[in-house]
């Protein structure tokens, strides 16, 4: 009489030691795909802030020009912007004044974040806006 549990040693299968090698494989994988996944997704959210700010400060030079008033963005209220959690800004001035031309006052504003920096100039001639990443 043969046992159910007992195999030949000739009998297709894995022994205990080789799944125990390749579970080790995969969890290792695992920690290291998780890693770089956060990092990048931490990495986006520093981008997406300074698109933000960016878009902030086009929205501002614009509406000067289309209404040919002064308009100005100061830096508390990009600081209280919920798309700016999580990132450090630091700015040349308090504020970025646009006069009715286009033109502004200029400025130099640096987004940190985990990961990433952006530096976002505005020209004080033209007003434009430049997002780059040093």
């Amino acid at each position: 009489m043969t046992s159910l549990f007992r195999m030949n040693a000739g009998s297709p299968g894995f022994t205990l030691i080789e799944l125990l090698v390749v579970m080790t494989i995969l969890a290792l994988a695992t920690a290291l795909v998780s890693t770089a996944w956060r990092a990048s997704a931490e990495r986006i959210g520093t981008r997406e802030a300074a698109s933000a700010v960016a878009s902030a400060l086009n929205n501002a030079r614009n509406d000067a020009l289309r209404w040919n008033r002064p308009r100005e963005i100061s830096m508390d209220r990009l600081t209280k912007d919920p798309r700016l959690t999580g990132v450090k800004i630091e700015a040349s001035a308090p504020r970025v004044r646009f006069a009715p031309n286009g033109s502004s006052d200029g400025a130099a504003i640096m987004i940190v974040g985990a990961g990433a920096s952006y530096r976002i100039e505005v020209d004080w001639l033209t007003g434009a806006v430049a997002v780059a990443n040093p």
